[in-house]
C-alpha cells in the first residue's frame, strides 16, 4: 500500500513537469534603446508660394524617431502682395503620405499626381477616425464604362482586377496607420486615375505590431512613448493559457520572436500602465494552424488513473480474502 501510495505521487509530479516543461511557444528577444527624448528645431516658414509654405525640422538628439516632429509643410492663402492669412484647417500630413503594410515608415515619399479619367472612377471607404498606428481596412472601389485590366495600388500594395464595359468591383487594402496624430490622406493609384479619402488618426502612446515570419513564427514589435508609464506583454493561447509575460519597464522599443509549437487561438495584449492606471492598451488575434500535438501530460494522468484503478481493485481483493 505504501509503495503504491509513493508511485501515485510520482506519476502525478511527473505530470506537472510535463506541462511546465512543454511550452507553446519558442522565444528568442531582443530590446531596442532606451528612450531617447526628441529635440526638434525648425527654420521659419517659406513664404506662401501657390497655395503652400515649407519649413525644415530637425531632431538635435538623432532619435531616429518621428513621434513628436512638427509639420514641415501647411496650406496658406495670400491676402494681399506678400501677404499671408495663417494656415489653412486639415492637419500637416499631406496627401500621398504613405506608409509600408507593417510598421509606418519615417521617411514620407512625395504626394502622387491626382488623375481623373472620362472612364474610371475610383472611391475609398473606411473609418473616418483612427488610433494611430493602428490597423485598419479601406475598400476601394473602381468602376468603368469600358472593359479594363488594371492595377490599383494603395500604400504600396498592389492588386489587379479586370472589368467589364459598366462593371464595379471593390477591393480590401489591410494597412497600418502611421505613428503620428493629425490628417491623412489615403490616395489609390491607377494608370488611369485616382482616388482619395482623409482619415484622422489620434494620438496613442503604445504601438503594437504582429507580423508572421515563417514556420510558425511571428515578430512581436511594441513600442511605447510615454515616458512614466511601463509596459507589460501577454500572449494567451486560447482564452485560458498565459503562454508568455513580460514586463518592460524603459524599454521604447522591443522586439520579441515566438514560434509557436502548438496550434490554437493566440491573443497578444499590450499594456501601457502608470502605476494602477491603464493609459493605453492593444491586443492582435490569429490563429496557428496544425495537427493537434501529443498532450504527454494527459496521457500520463490517464495512465496514472488507471493504475489508481487497478491497485484499488488489488487492495480491495486483498482485504476481501483476509475478512473472508
Amino acid at each position: 500500500m505504501k509503495n503504491f501510495l509513493v508511485l501515485t505521487f510520482i506519476l502525478f509530479g511527473i505530470i506537472i513537469f510535463s506541462n511546465l516543461t512543454l511550452a507553446a511557444v519558442e522565444i528568442t528577444i531582443e530590446y531596442g534603446e532606451e528612450a531617447c527624448i526628441e529635440n526638434w528645431d525648425c527654420t521659419d516658414w517659406s513664404a506662401c508660394v501657390d497655395g503652400s509654405q515649407t519649413r525644415t525640422c530637425t531632431d538635435s538628439n538623432n532619435c531616429g524617431t518621428t513621434i513628436n516632429k512638427p509639420g514641415e509643410s501647411r496650406s496658406c492663402t495670400v491676402s494681399s502682395p506678400g501677404g499671408y492669412s495663417g494656415p489653412s484647417i486639415g492637419g500637416n500630413i499631406s496627401p500621398g503620405d504613405v506608409t509600408s503594410s507593417e510598421e509606418p515608415e519615417a521617411e514620407i515619399p512625395s504626394e502622387p499626381e491626382l488623375k481623373e479619367s472620362p472612364y474610371v472612377q475610383l472611391s475609398l471607404s473606411t473609418i473616418d477616425e483612427i488610433e494611430a498606428g493602428e490597423p485598419f481596412t479601406v475598400n476601394v472601389t473602381i468602376s468603368s464604362t469600358m472593359p479594363i485590366d488594371t492595377t490599383i495600388e494603395l500604400l504600396k500594395k498592389k492588386q489587379n482586377i479586370v472589368l467589364e464595359a459598366g462593371e464595379s468591383k471593390t477591393l480590401s487594402f489591410e494597412i497600418n496607420a502611421p505613428e503620428k496624430e493629425g490628417s491623412y490622406n489615403l490616395v489609390a493609384v491607377t494608370p488611369d486615375a485616382t482616388g482619395n479619402k482623409t482619415i484622422y488618426l489620434n494620438y496613442k502612446p503604445l504601438f503594437l505590431y504582429v507580423t508572421p515570419k515563417e514556420n510558425q513564427t511571428y515578430e512581436i514589435r511594441l513600442k511605447n512613448f510615454d515616458k512614466i508609464s511601463s509596459t507589460e506583454l501577454q500572449i494567451v493561447r486560447d482564452d485560458f493559457q498565459t503562454v508568455y509575460l513580460d514586463y518592460l519597464d524603459g524599454k521604447i522599443d522591443y522586439k520579441v520572436n515566438l514560434t509557436f509549437t502548438k496550434p490554437g487561438n493566440y491573443k497578444v495584449i499590450a499594456k501601457a500602465m502608470s502605476g494602477s492606471v491603464l493609459l493605453d492598451d492593444d491586443e492582435r488575434v490569429f490563429e496557428i494552424k496544425g495537427m493537434p500535438t501529443i498532450d504527454y501530460g494527459l496521457l500520463i494522468l490517464i495512465a496514472a488513473v488507471i493504475i489508481i484503478l487497478i491497485g484499488s481493485i488489488l487492495i480491495f481483493k486483498e482485504r476481501f480474502k483476509k475478512v473472508s
